[in-house]
């Protein structure tokens, strides 16, 4: 069970860094920079909904040229959530 279960954990963390992509097309996604964890790089936070209708949080960088390196992609926390529908819903 413990083997499956990893499975399915490694498919969960893929489906949402795959669907992270999508976030840079919400309209509504607000971005914030990320000073805390940028030491040799700025860092930005965009949160927003995926493809698939979830709300995500995308830690990534601006590479130029419309390239970003996405760093991290997670489910926003109860509190991300909470600012992303008072200001946009």
């Amino acid at each position: 069970m413990g083997s499956a279960q990893s499975g399915r954990q490694r498919e969960e963390a893929w489906g949402r860094f795959q669907g992270g992509a999508t976030v840079f097309g919400d309209p509504l996604a607000w971005f914030q920079p990320d000073a805390e964890h940028s030491l040799n790089e700025d860092r930005l936070l965009l949160l927003g909904r995926s493809s698939e209708d979830r709300l995500l949080a995308i830690l990534f960088t601006d590479r130029g040229d419309e390239l970003v390196r996405i760093i991290s992609a997670r489910c926003a926390t109860p509190r991300e959530r909470k600012k992303y529908e008072k200001d946009f819903r």
